[in-house]
């Protein structure tokens, strides 16, 4: 072997095993800051919508320090009734609707926690009552055309919207997402999702968001594959987020595959991460996460911090709140999530062919009953 051969063969070398040695530090986790500095008043926090994540949320804020709840309405109330009985809050108010709640009270943070088709309706009622910070639940709308409003709505009056995809705020995705940026597994071209029986507005949107995170990159084209559960929605018959799975494919050539079918009984959520020399794997379950690439055998990272809806989004709101303020998932990334699961049902109603993105005209009104 001559010379000049041996030499590029031990620099190669050389920088393999740097590269391996940097994969064994642990990723950086980015930390929300405090909502506010010590001796500051309370961040007033309303929250619009009494059901299930109305009531997680309720229990995350107490576990929050600088933060008070001061209201919470629902237009039904036996919800209200029953958040009283399930959670102490002895100095929040109650409040028939969003509109008395808003005129009577004034929150730094709203949070729209109430079923997708009345999102838009009550974000664009707490900005034009001055509210300038608020938590939007997913999926953001019921049609690229009402998402579209909300954004243009955030941007012209210089509220901060943020939409709750819950992994955005996750330490340990911002751990995935920056071992991904250092170019561990190379550049990401699969990413699959196992996640047990959902709907694509409900629980798709939030892998579509995930994908869009790693990757930086915008859905090209959706295929959906959707059936019905044989099941009521939980939430009422006049909602329709049926299971199945979606093909997509993002820019820069990048495919992803969510599977999101009711005949998967173990509920794992398991993403795969497929690199050009590396592939990253996470159990959501089993709350860990495992890396191997070319370089290096594999690599296992114990989930750091909390994966519950309601803690997720008490991270959300201390990011919100924090100074300066941080948007790690505004309108417009909540409406490319939910964008990807309404192309998904205009192709199921395509005999599945392929539909391409942005949606425009026609397929931008059309609307789908999230709940």
């Amino acid at each position: 072997m001559n010379l000049g051969r041996l030499v590029s063969r031990v620099f190669r070398a050389r920088g393999r095993l740097r590269l391996a040695l940097r994969e064994r530090r642990p990723p950086a986790v980015a930390v929300p800051a405090s909502p506010r500095p010590p001796g500051a008043s309370p961040v007033r926090v309303a929250i619009v919508g009494a059901g299930g994540m109305g009531r997680d949320q309720c229990v995350a804020l107490a576990r929050v320090p600088g933060v008070e709840l001061v209201a919470v309405a629902d237009l039904r109330p036996e919800a209200l009734e029953r958040l009283a009985k399930q959670v102490e809050l002895p100095w929040t108010r109650f409040y028939g609707d969003a509109a008395e709640l808003l005129d009577k009270e004034t929150p730094d943070v709203l949070s729209v926690a109430t079923t997708a088709p009345s999102h838009v309706v009550l974000a664009r009622m707490a900005i034009e009552a001055g509210v300038r910070r608020l938590v939007v639940e997913k999926p953001v709308s019921v049609s690229v055309a009402s998402g579209q409003e909300l954004a243009r709505l955030a941007e012209s009056s210089g509220a901060l919207v943020a939409v709750d995809h819950g992994r955005r705020w996750s330490p340990d995705y911002r751990s995935i997402r920056a071992y991904v940026e250092r170019g561990h597994i190379g550049a990401v071209r699969h990413i699959s999702v196992t996640g047990g029986s959902g709907g694509m507005g409900m629980t798709g949107t939030h892998f579509f968001d995930l994908a869009r995170l790693l990757t930086g990159g915008e859905a090209e084209w959706v295929s959906g594959h959707l059936h019905g559960s044989g099941r009521p929605n939980p939430r009422g018959p006049q909602f329709h987020d049926p299971e199945g799975f979606v093909l997509a494919g993002l820019q820069g050539g990048t495919r992803l595959f969510v599977d999101l079918s009711g005949d998967v009984r173990r509920v794992d959520r398991l993403v795969v991460i497929q690199g050009e020399f590396g592939r990253i794997v996470v159990d959501e379950r089993a709350r860990v996460w495992r890396a191997a690439t070319s370089f290096s055998p594999e690599l296992m990272f114990p989930f750091r911090g909390t994966l519950s809806p309601g803690g997720l989004f008490a991270l959300a709101v201390r990011e919100v709140m924090g100074e300066p303020p941080a948007l790690a998932c505004g309108p417009r990334d909540g409406l490319a999530a939910t964008e990807i699961a309404i192309a998904a049902h205009l192709s199921q109603a395509r005999d599945h062919r392929p539909v391409a993105l942005p949606l425009e005209g026609e397929d931008a009104a059309f609307e789908v009953a999230f709940a």
